[in-house]
């Protein structure tokens, strides 16, 4: 199977949502090439209304299961190479990845903005 992501630049986003209605519908289908629910610069969209009048046109379905309960933007790694690189801060904390990366040998650090 082939999957057309659109134009990726070589790299493709993997997201774990933490919501029960998307968790339920990834029960049923499985994995899925989905868009973020904004627009890359702009805030996480956290109403379907939001998220619609962003995207627009260039989705066929936005999934309402009311107000997102969080409103955080997901934390975003770079793990092309063997320490990965924060990209995005969000919702799962450094000291979160950390505990789960360290046993494997590898550490997050946070990314000052002096690294561009």
């Amino acid at each position: 199977m082939t999957w057309d992501l659109g134009e990726t630049r070589g790299t493709v986003a993997v997201r774990m949502p933490d919501h029960e209605v998307a968790l339920a519908l990834l029960e049923r289908t499985g994995p899925m090439a989905v868009s973020s629910a904004n627009l890359s610069g702009l805030p996480a969209a956290t109403e379907a209304s939001e998220a619609d009048g962003m995207l627009g046109d260039s989705v066929e379905v936005v999934l309402d299961a009311g107000p997102s309960p969080k409103g955080e933007a997901s934390t975003m790694l770079d793990v092309r190479a063997s320490q990965p690189r924060l990209l995005r801060l969000g919702a799962v904390s450094v000291a979160a990845l950390n505990e789960v990366i360290q046993p494997l040998g590898a550490t997050v650090v946070e990314r000052t903005y002096d690294e561009g």
